[in-house]
C-alpha cells in the first residue's frame, strides 16, 4: 500500500506493533486504526485501547487544543449531549518534558510543539530533520544549520531559549511572527523612495546543484526559500523584514503526511546560498504585500504550497516571472530550493553567498 512501516512498542503490553503511515492514515495489522487531519483525528478504538483491533467501536473524534508554541495542552472528544470529555491534559517543563499525571489511560502521542512522541528508544519527539529528547533538552543529531550557529552547540534546542524560540522542524531556532504584522509595518502611510523584494534560497547541503534534498550527519536537509522586504523612506531610514513560510509540524513525503497548518518565522538570521533582489514600484510592492496577507492561515503543502512556492509567488505578484523548475521526491514533487537556486544563478541581480554566511554576510554579485 506504500507509505512507511514502523514497528512501535506499545507502552502497556510491551508488544511490538507494526504501523503503516499512509497520507495521514494509520494502519496496524493491516486494519485502519486512526486518521489524522489538522488538529483532530478519528480513532476506531476506545480510549486506552488504541492498538486492540479485536475491540473496535464506532469512530471517535479527538481534538487537540494547542497553545501559542503549538504544544498540545489538552485532547477533548465531543459527546452525544453536545458537551466535551477531556481525554488528556498535558503540562510541560520549558524544554518540553511532560509532567502531568493523567488518570486516563488514553494515549495521545502528539505533544510538545505538536510533535509525535516515539516510545522507543526513549520518548523522543520526531521533528522531521532529527529527533529531540525533551528530558535532556537536546537533539540527538547535529542541527542541519549548525554552521550558521557556530557560537553554540549543534545539539541545542531553540538556542537554549525555549521561552522565546521554537524549532519548527529541527533546523535552527526562529521567532514566530504574524504575517499581517510584518506587512502592516509597510502600510503606515509612509512614502518610500525605493522598494525591493529579495528572494533568498538556502539550497540543500552545500548548494550548487539541483538536489531536492541531501542526507548528512544532521539528517535530511531539504533547504529553505524565504523573502526579504525593504523600503527606503524619505528621511533616509530603511524598513526591512525577512520572513519564511514553514509547516507548523513536520511533513514527510515517505509517509504521505505532506500537509499541515502553515506558520511564519523571522528568517533574518537564516543562511542563504543564492539571493535575487528586485527593485519594484510602490504599487508592485503593495501587490506583494497583498499576496502575503492572503497566506495568513494558509495550509503548508509539501507539493503545492511550500516555502519555495511562497517565495516565488511573492516575487511574481510584483510582475516578475521567475523560472520555476519542478523537482521530484519520493511520493511527489514541486517547487524546491535546490532547483530555484540553480534557476537564479547567473541571472541579473543575483548574489551568491559562501556557505555559512547569513543573508547579510559576504557575497558575490552577478
Amino acid at each position: 500500500m506504500g507509505g512507511r512501516i514502523i514497528s512501535m512498542m506499545e507502552r502497556r503490553t510491551k508488544n511490538m506493533v507494526p504501523t503503516n503511515y499512509l497520507h495521514g492514515y494509520g494502519f496496524q495489522y493491516d486494519s485502519l486504526n486512526r486518521m489524522k487531519a489538522g488538529n483532530f483525528y478519528a480513532c476506531l478504538n476506545k480510549p486506552g485501547e488504541m492498538y486492540d483491533i479485536t475491540n473496535l467501536s464506532q469512530p471517535v473524534l479527538y481534538f487537540h487544543l494547542k497553545d501559542h508554541p503549538g504544544n498540545v495542552r489538552a485532547v477533548v472528544t465531543p459527546t452525544a449531549s453536545s458537551t466535551a470529555t477531556i481525554a488528556q491534559v498535558n503540562d510541560y517543563y520549558p524544554f518540553g518534558m511532560c509532567y502531568t499525571k493523567n488518570p486516563s489511560t488514553f494515549i495521545n502521542k502528539r505533544k510538545y510543539n505538536g510533535k509525535e512522541e516515539q516510545e522507543m528508544p526513549g520518548r523522543w519527539l520526531d521533528y522531521g530533520m532529527c529527533f529531540y529528547d525533551p528530558q535532556l533538552g537536546r537533539f540527538h543529531s547535529v542541527d542541519p544549520l549548525a554552521e550558521a550557529y557556530h557560537f553554540q552547540s549543534p545539539y541545542v534546542y531553540a538556542a537554549n531559549n525555549p521561552i522565546r524560540f521554537i524549532d519548527v522542524v529541527g533546523a535552527g531556532p526562529g521567532d514566530p511572527v504574524k504575517v499581517k504584522d510584518v506587512t502592516g509595518q509597510y502600510r503606515d502611510g509612509t512614502t518610500g523612495t525605493k522598494y525591493t523584494i529579495t528572494v533568498y534560497v538556502d539550497q540543500p547541503g552545500k548548494g550548487g546543484d539541483r538536489d531536492t534534498y541531501e542526507i548528512g550527519l544532521g539528517g535530511v536537509d531539504v533547504g529553505h526559500t524565504f523573502v526579504g522586504l525593504s523600503r527606503t523612506n524619505e528621511d533616509g531610514t530603511v524598513t526591512e523584514a525577512t520572513i519564511g513560510f514553514y509547516p507548523s509540524e513536520a511533513v514527510n513525503p515517505v509517509s504521505g503526511e505532506i500537509e499541515t497548518d502553515g506558520a511564519f518565522y523571522d528568517d533574518s538570521g537564516h543562511p542563504s546560498d543564492v539571493s535575487k533582489t528586485m527593485e519594484v514600484t510602490a504599487d508592485e510592492f503593495n501587490a506583494a504585500l497583498d499576496f502575503m496577507d492572503s497566506q495568513d492561515g494558509a495550509k503548508y503543502n509539501l507539493d503545492k504550497n511550500n516555502c519555495t512556492d511562497f517565495g516565488l509567488n511573492t516575487a511574481n505578484a510584483t510582475g516578475q516571472k521567475l523560472t520555476d523548475t519542478q523537482g521530484t521526491w519520493q511520493g511527489g514533487g514541486g517547487s524546491n530550493p535546490g532547483d530555484l537556486g540553480q534557476d537564479l544563478r547567473g541571472t541579473a541581480g543575483t548574489t551568491t553567498s559562501t556557505r555559512g554566511s547569513s543573508n547579510n554576510g559576504s557575497s558575490t554579485k552577478v
